[in-house]
């Protein structure tokens, strides 16, 4: 709406500096006085006047060099700023409910965050996903979240004064300043530490207090345990080990996280049972701890008395929310491969009936789909095949049921194969672990399948948490996607020795005279203190890298030693160490270190070339 205003002073670069605007809208309406200096607006009409202090003209208005006052409509800014963060409230957010339709999780995860003002990157390079997040990057996104979302904005603290805020981004102090208000950041010894990096506990910790409302115990070590243990039972992360927590969270990391929140938070159903779950946990806080910590406690799997479990994975009657599995571009891409493959007919992801138990007669046909598609040679196939309650399976799996006894990859009980016996997930594994090893593990341990488990776990295919749903029935989705990851993974496997790797650490290359060996190192890689996983390669044959530990020493500058563990690509089986001395930015000693002794290598300066090392035994 506009106002026609006759209006006393002048504007200069769009700021009023006039003491009082006076406003009449017609002869015989209310005439409006907006006194700026002492921030009061007085309203007379007849013999009647209403004032009102503390009034700011800035909420939503302006006032033209015309002299009219537009009201704007309420929106939300694609790339809010400091300044305005106190205007931004979940009943006026008409992006709230926005979704992107299509794209990976991070992809909607993004769009929702720029669509409300969270970011004001809208592609994934502008967004960075991969750099670590810092206090004063994290300070916008939360505590907008937290104002969409409608989270009360009283003040909590006032000790919000911070000794280094001449380091802030002057675009995000706001964000800052509001974020100690409402009690959701604190600073340590009176600074913010704006450019320090925001650990996972952290923005763990911070998300479950905002859910709550309050703060849970923190006088256990690590003190962030049971904030782990919570945002392991509402799903918003799938970390196992709560000391890994203790590690910056990249941009990534944090809009998902955000994203997650923000669907429980906005699903009355989910948020319901989320605040069931939790205070489950806040009525007997000691044993949840006990059993999270040792492994006892499912997480991300379905349970029956787990109502959020059920609600994010679909399998329910009630309507499916934009975490469910038959929305997951992983699932969708795995029906679409399944199908190519030969593994299923169904043509999408309902009519595949995902939450049907896998019968011994499905897996039969999966396996041996697989196995053509991948020319797997038979492994030694059972002498007896022919068993007699063939005709109780399905006509259409009745030939691979055969094939997959002639594959050796499965058997029946004595003349029996049970074809409707539902399958577990135990038996499955096994399934792809003698894919895998071409071979059968030794089976007479307790369980029977500790073997497969181990190896399995080798390949990155499952976690710990498995071990107790091992003898659990499989869904016919987890089966679906269990098989499309230990196809991937074999795949990358088979392509590691074979290309240039992301994050490569060490190469090699012979010298000039091609009897010799140098390596190229990548300097940059190697002085990012963020850098955590890469990989080395000698002489043909890569390995993994995992940091252990970095000493830093104050002499000059860059100077420093990375340590590291070398672990097989193919099992993760660690074979070794690396050792890296750095002075002033460059590389002036290295030690490789294998199990077996004599292949261990020294790494030294090449004194004819700085862009090679030498490397000798």
């Amino acid at each position: 709406m506009k106002i026609k205003a006759s209006k006393i002073g002048f504007l200069s670069l769009g700021i009023l500096v006039s003491s009082v605007v006076s406003i009449t809208l017609a002869s015989n309406d209310p005439k409006i006085n907006i006194d700026l200096a002492n921030k009061k607006i007085t309203i007379t009409s007849g013999d009647q006047t209403i004032d009102s202090t503390n009034v700011k003209l800035l909420s939503g208005s302006s006032v033209s060099k015309t002299g009219e006052i537009t009201q704007k409509p309420t929106t939300v800014s694609t790339q809010q700023t400091a300044t305005d963060t106190t205007s931004v409230t979940s009943n006026q957010n008409s992006h709230l409910h926005d979704e992107l339709n299509g794209g990976t999780e991070l992809d909607k995860a993004i769009y929702w965050m720029y669509q409300n003002g969270l970011t004001k990157y809208n592609t994934l390079p502008e967004y960075r996903p991969y750099d670590p997040l810092l206090r004063e990057e994290a300070s916008k996104i939360i505590t907008q979240a937290y104002n969409i979302l409608g989270y009360p904005t009283t003040t909590k603290s006032n000790q919000c004064d911070f000794s280094d805020k001449a380091d802030f981004d002057p675009s995000l102090s706001g964000f800052i300043a509001k974020s100690c208000e409402y009690g959701i950041f604190k600073g340590a010894n009176g600074k913010f530490l704006a450019r320090n990096a925001l650990t996972k506990a952290e923005a763990l910790t911070v998300l479950i207090r905002i859910f709550e409302g309050a703060m849970s115990n923190e006088e256990l070590n690590p003190r962030w345990t049971i904030y782990f243990i919570k945002a392991k039972a509402i799903f918003l992360t799938k970390e196992t080990n709560v000391n890994a927590l203790n590690k910056p969270i990249t941009r990534e990391e944090i809009a998902l996280l955000i994203y997650r929140f923000k669907t429980i938070v906005l699903n009355n159903q989910l948020k319901s049972a989320a605040q069931g779950q939790l205070s489950n946990i806040n009525q007997n806080p000691t044993s949840r701890i006990q059993k999270s910590l040792s492994g006892s406690t499912a997480t991300g799997t379905q349970t029956p008395s787990n109502e959020l479990a059920s609600l994010l994975s679909g399998n329910t009657n009630t309507p499916a929310s934009t975490l469910s599995i038959l929305n997951s571009p992983e699932v969708s891409e795995a029906m679409f491969w399944m199908r190519e493959t030969g593994i299923t007919n169904a043509t999408n992801i309902s009519t595949f009936n995902p939450f049907d138990s896998l019968t011994r007669e499905q897996a039969a046909k999966m396996v041996v789909q697989y196995a053509k598609s991948q020319n797997i040679p038979a492994l030694s196939g059972s002498d007896f095949c022919s068993f007699t309650d063939l005709t109780k399976a399905d006509p259409t799996l009745q030939s691979s049921i055969k094939e997959a006894c002639q594959l050796g990859l499965m058997q029946g009980n004595g003349k029996l194969f049970n074809p409707k016996q539902t399958m577990k997930k135990a038996e499955f594994i096994a399934l792809l672990i003698r894919i895998s090893e071409k071979n059968r593990l030794d089976e007479k341990t307790n369980p029977r399948w500790s073997n497969y488990f181990i190896k399995a776990k080798e390949l990155g295919i499952i976690n710990n948490e498995d071990y107790l749903s091992f003898e659990a029935p499989l869904t016919r989705y987890e089966a679906g996607l269990l098989l499309y990851r230990f196809y991937i993974k074999q795949k990358i496997i088979k392509n590691l020795n074979t290309s240039q790797l992301k994050n490569q650490l060490i190469s090699t290359v012979k010298s000039l005279d091609e009897k010799t060996y140098a390596i190229g190192i990548d300097t940059n890689l190697l002085k990012n203190q963020y850098f955590q996983e890469g990989y080395v390669e000698l002489i043909g044959q890569r390995y993994l890298l995992k940091k252990t530990s970095m000493s830093v020493f104050d002499i000059g500058e860059e100077s420093f030693v990375r340590y590291g563990d070398l672990f097989s690509i193919s099992n993760e089986n660690k074979i070794g160490s690396l050792t890296l001395i750095v002075s002033n930015g460059n590389v002036i000693d290295g030690t490789i270190r294998l199990i077996q002794e004599s292949n261990n290598r020294k790494i030294k300066p090449d004194p004819t070339t700085t862009a090679r090392y030498q490397l000798s035994k």
